[in-house]
């Protein structure tokens, strides 16, 4: 096997901390083949960019992948930015990351360029082919946001003594990266009482991010995002993100009252039919007289702000 694939392979490893199971007694085979080498040695360049990685990674106590990741490494391969602009302009390449990490890589980047004669620094070079192990599906969540979140989740946890936020919500935050309170508010597990009281620890986490990345609300990644376009969904189903809502006033007044409320099934149909006033909530079933007139003024506002925020007629 060629040094070049031992290289990848090593590099992968090395980023993603995993330890070799096979024997290091037995030297891999060095040869590269004639045919086999690039015009230009992009992977010297690459590798020298990673060990630099390493380097600040461990400088900064962090995982290599909150420094730069593969893919970004690979763009300075091929755009070799030799000015803090240049530099700025690489995918991923935050201005905060400008700021701490450029006086740690133009300098190769630079040397590399003026060793090889390579004055432009709009040339563009054949990459190392390292796009196998940084490739991600587009509805991926991102590991460097998830773990900004996950560390906010745990000092929040520290304090309160209990859980905020399961894996999976916060991995959802990181793939659907909401910037509204709507938005936030759709994400899987989190509530009316949860966004009340998290929303704005978490939002700006999120919204400094992509301003950060350069995440235009047009790149969102929202492909799996349950929007409950009420437009287009079955007469029958009922709009789970107001069955929510609807679910936790309810909770919220059995608590109050030490007695249930309302069914799940009459939430379901009151996410279904969308009453807005009294006379309609009145027929939906399960819902009394006595109820109608105790409770209707507690739930018809929350369905018609909804109805007002989805364009529901």
């Amino acid at each position: 096997m060629p040094i070049f694939f031992f290289r990848i392979i090593r590099a992968y490893c090395e980023e993603h901390e995993a330890n070799s199971a096979e024997s290091e007694t037995d030297p891999p085979n060095t040869y590269v083949p004639a045919s086999e080498k690039p015009i230009l040695d992009t992977q010297e360049l690459y590798y020298q960019l990673h060990d630099k990685r390493r380097m600040v990674a461990d400088r900064e106590k962090l995982p290599l992948h909150h420094i730069f990741s593969n893919k970004t490494l690979e763009e300075m391969v091929t755009q070799l930015p030799q000015s803090v602009e240049a530099f700025r302009k690489i995918h991923r390449i935050s201005r905060v990351k400008t700021e701490k990490y450029a006086d740690d890589f133009l300098p190769i980047i630079r040397d590399y360029c003026k060793e090889h004669g390579v004055g432009s620094v709009e040339k563009t070079t054949k990459a190392p082919n390292t796009s196998k192990l940084t490739s991600k599906d587009p509805n991926e969540y991102d590991p460097e946001l998830f773990e900004l979140l996950q560390d906010k989740c745990r000092i929040l946890a520290k304090a309160e003594h209990r859980a905020v936020f399961t894996n999976r919500t916060l991995k959802e935050m990181a793939t659907h990266l909401p910037r509204t309170r709507t938005a936030f508010r759709r994400i899987h597990g989190i509530g009316t009482v949860k966004t009340e009281k998290y929303v704005d620890i978490f939002l700006p986490i999120i919204q400094t991010y992509c301003e950060e990345h350069r995440i235009d609300s047009t790149e969102t990644k929202t492909g799996g995002l349950n929007t409950n376009d009420t437009t287009s969904k079955k007469p029958d189903e009922y709009a789970h993100d107001l069955f929510e809502q609807l679910q936790d006033k309810c909770k919220t007044l059995e608590k109050a009252e030490q007695e249930g409320i309302f069914t799940d099934g009459t939430l379901r149909e009151i996410a279904t039919a969308f009453p807005r006033t009294r006379e309609a909530f009145a027929q939906i079933r399960g819902i009394s007289l006595r109820k109608m007139e105790k409770y209707a003024d507690e739930f018809l506002p929350i369905i018609r702000a909804y109805c007002e925020e989805h364009g529901i007629e």
